[in-house]
């Protein structure tokens, strides 16, 4: 890595790799380091994979560009528009930041990422830094293609970690010796910084790019743009509120290029001008197309936010994967009460009351998954009460095929899902949704259907669950009396696994919601 710091380097020149360069607007100084051209392996292998469209392909990128050292700080968007959107203005508590970070204080958070920005935003960012006519001719200021952003984060590495501190992070939080972070960190911490000079790239919060989100192409790509139509654009990178486990450099993530989420901002490059329909592109611009969300009437998944377009609560839509069927129900966007009030009878200690937005609307199965189901995508049934399992004395005579599998721990919940992705292939569920188990307040809120009470409906919970008093063991789903959206057994059969991480006893609130920052799509504990 270059150390030189080169503010009178033509921006058209071929330096060293990692060369700096700075430039100073609006009172404010921007650092980028020169990333030259090349070839290397984007993605990464199937077994190492977390989510869909990762596939391993060769990208040749034929001109060098100027990476962004850090993201876009808060102090940077606010010198250039005038005011801060983020969410992230509160530094971690002390105590909570895992080695080998530093905990952040009051005085960091200028130095944070800028986030609560929408791809717009960032579009508006640097039309304004355009408009001040700092660079040279054939340049400009703009977000990275995704292939850029990922060539960059590995910097010529071909780990799965781009970054070596990240292994170290994973063993460490790993051990359950923490909580987890909640803040990010300010920007250019020597631990984040990679072989090139650049930081932050793959843990210190999403940044968006300029691709849609979509499959990778067959094959050795050359400069790719990624897909021409698609709802949602690319994201990378990694908030800290997630395990660092999932810090790897091929990760993908996305949204709709409209919305503002806590822990989502973005960085620059400066390189050969997009073209003009990229860069003026308005949230309107899909309105001649087709939409997947208008496409709901054809039998389409997806669903938009804005209720004039999303499917009724509780609209039935029913899959065929593996020979056996899956029936889901929607779920709709929107704001809910999570826990319960102190005076609610059961109640336990660490179910306080908190107010929860979700921004997108979600199917969840009808039902728990079936022996069925899982024996037809997975091949075998690890359930205890079946005809070879451990409590086969119970259900001696039985059909339980359509019992809820249990007797499996998450990993194995989630292996499920991947298998069931890869049983779909491509066509049944749009490019941008996959199967996955629900985040912790994903299910609270299709448990409640809208309902405030403990309890969804004004019956005896025997008519709603299958618990001790009326079960004793699992019995046939959607045998009690479904909820208001039309879910079944949510109540009580068998326990339910979430992504959610909880805290351990060590730390000494075991269970409690304590993940305060994320009032909006919480995704819980980071491990």
């Amino acid at each position: 890595m270059s150390t030189n710091n080169e503010t009178t380097l033509a921006w058209d020149a071929s330096p060293e790799t990692g060369t700096r360069k700075t430039v100073e607007i609006a009172g404010t100084t921007f650092a980028f380091r020169y990333c030259p051209p090349g070839t290397f392996a984007m993605g990464t292998e199937k077994e190492e994979r977390f989510g869909a469209n990762e596939t391993l392909h060769d990208v040749t990128l034929t001109e060098g560009f100027w990476f962004a050292e850090t993201p876009v700080t808060q102090a940077q968007y606010e010198a250039v528009v005038g005011t801060n959107p983020s969410f992230s203005l509160t530094p971690d508590e002390p105590g909570r930041a895992p080695s080998p970070f530093k905990t952040s204080t009051a005085e960091d958070v200028p130095r944070f990422p800028v986030d609560g920005v929408s791809w717009f935003d960032a579009q508006e960012f640097c039309r304004r830094l355009n408009a001040e006519n700092v660079l040279s001719e054939g340049f400009a200021f703009r977000l990275p293609w995704e292939a850029e952003w990922e060539y960059v984060a590995r910097a010529g590495s071909t780990e799965r970690y781009a970054l070596a501190v990240l292994p170290e992070c994973v063993n460490f939080w790993g051990s359950g010796e923490v909580a987890g972070a909640r803040a990010p960190l300010p920007v250019g911490s020597k631990v984040l910084t990679n072989a090139w000079g650049v930081s932050d790239a793959t843990y210190n919060g999403f940044e968006w790019t300029l691709d849609r989100f979509g499959a990778y192409p067959e094959g050795a790509a050359v400069d790719p743009t990624g897909p021409t139509f698609g709802e949602k654009r690319v994201l990378r990178g990694l908030p800290r509120s997630y395990a660092p486990s999932l810090a790897y450099a091929a990760l993908r993530e996305s949204l709709p290029p409209s919305e503002r989420r806590g822990f989502v901002g973005f960085r620059l490059v400066v390189g050969r001008p997009i073209s003009e329909d990229v860069a003026v592109e308005t949230a309107a611009i899909g309105s001649t197309q087709t939409s997947m969300f208008e496409a709901f009437a054809s039998d389409d998944f997806a669903a938009s936010p804005d209720s004039t377009l999303a499917p009724e609560p509780g609209t039935r839509r029913v899959l065929q994967i593996a020979g056996v069927e899956f029936a889901f129900r929607f779920c709709p966007a929107g704001t809910f009460t999570m826990g319960s009030p102190e005076d609610e009878k059961g109640r336990l200690c660490w179910e306080t009351q908190r107010e929860v937005t979700l921004t997108r609307g979600y199917w969840v199965a009808e039902t728990p998954v079936t022996q069925a189901q899982y024996a037809a995508v997975v091949g075998k049934n690890p359930s205890w009460y079946q005809a070879t399992g451990e409590r086969r004395r119970e259900v001696e005579g039985l059909d339980t095929s359509d019992f809820p599998v249990e007797g499996l721990h998450w990993f194995a919940a989630n292996d499920f899902c991947r298998k069931l992705n890869e049983e779909a292939g491509l066509g049944i569920l749009p490019d941008e949704f996959e199967f996955r188990l629900l985040t912790e307040a994903e299910w609270e809120r299709a448990c409640r259907a809208g309902t405030t009470g403990p309890l969804y409906a004004d019956e005896k919970i025997t008519k709603l669950a299958w618990i001790w008093r009326n079960g004793k063991r699992p019995r046939k789903v959607g045998g009690r009396a479904p909820n208001p959206w039309g879910l079944c057994d949510m109540l009580g059969n068998v326990q339910e696994w979430t992504l959610d991480w909880r805290e351990s006893f060590s730390v000494g609130n075991y269970g409690r919601y304590s993940y305060d920052l994320e009032k909006f799509d919480p995704v819980g504990q980071a491990t």
